[in-house]
């Protein structure tokens, strides 16, 4: 039996759980909130960010103190922003070159986030200006990770010691930090959303099967990619500016997906005439 989680689309878990076990996004204001327990009813929230920004991919510091996030302005050019979860004035983070910055997220000790890199204004579509990279909190210097060239969409596992990213030939990638090899997880038709087990032993992903659209996960021990679930006939919502509806994987394991309930409902009108 599926749980309704009313007007939520992102599902973060804060890796310190005595501190604000979960973090949800509003669907439809896109404004950052993280909650101190775990409601399922959007009660104890604190909203962190106020319109006219909006947030997009936000992501959990190692300590559960802070969240960064791709902060969007109107008319102006996407940023990198971080707020701390117990309240505060967000604060952009000051990239050292001209690159568009996605998907920010901490590394394991903190130091550094890890960035999709963009070409400045999306002007190029050529795989080789896409890269990932690590910015330096301290430095403040960003360097391009070696053999990421034409990948996007980085994920660093729980366990700090592995990176996916997805590349433009439709295949999931896998760095090993520690040796700074990368390797095939899978392949697919259209891979999307991917997300890490809490246990960093499997990915998941989106991805379209012979039976339409799907949730697989590929195995890091034996890189066997397998479908989890089908997605066929559930009308989904999509992440406002992506096009593209998001899934994740909650601490226990099981599937979320953003679903879309419609407003579609029947009202008796009682007509009062003076």
């Amino acid at each position: 039996m599926g749980k309704h989680l009313p007007n939520w689309q992102y599902y973060l878990v804060s890796p310190v759980t005595v501190r604000h076990p979960i973090s949800l996004w509003p669907a439809y204001n896109r404004t950052l909130h993280p909650y101190k327990h775990q409601p399922t009813d959007g009660s104890q929230k604190l909203q962190l960010t106020y319109d006219p920004i909006e947030v997009v991919e936000p992501r959990w510091s190692p300590d559960g103190r802070e969240i960064t996030y791709v902060c969007e302005r109107p008319g102006k050019p996407a940023k990198v922003c971080v707020v701390p979860v117990d309240g505060g004035a967000p604060r952009e983070v000051e990239m050292d070159d001209a690159h568009w910055y996605d998907d920010p997220q901490w590394s394991a000790d903190g130091k550094s986030l890890i960035v999709a890199l963009y070409p400045p204004g999306l002007i190029s579509t050529r795989p080789q200006e896409f890269a990932i990279g690590q910015f330096d909190l301290q430095t403040k210097k960003t360097k391009s990770l070696p053999g990421s060239e034409g990948m996007v969409g980085p994920r660093l596992s729980p366990n700090g010691r592995y990176l996916s990213t997805l590349s433009d030939d439709l295949k999931k990638n896998m760095m090993q930090l520690s040796t700074g090899k990368w390797s095939e997880l899978a392949k697919g038709v259209v891979l999307q959303n991917p997300s890490w087990s809490i246990d960093s032993k499997f990915v998941y992903f989106s991805d379209l099967g012979a039976d339409g659209p799907e949730i697989d996960r590929t195995s890091l021990a034996t890189r066997k990619k397998e479908r989890v679930a089908m997605l066929k006939g559930i009308l989904q919502v999509s992440i406002p500016g992506t096009g593209t509806p998001w899934n994740g994987v909650a601490p226990d394991g099981s599937l979320l997906i953003m679903r879309d309930v419609g407003i579609r409902e029947l009202y008796a009108l009682e007509l009062q005439l003076p």
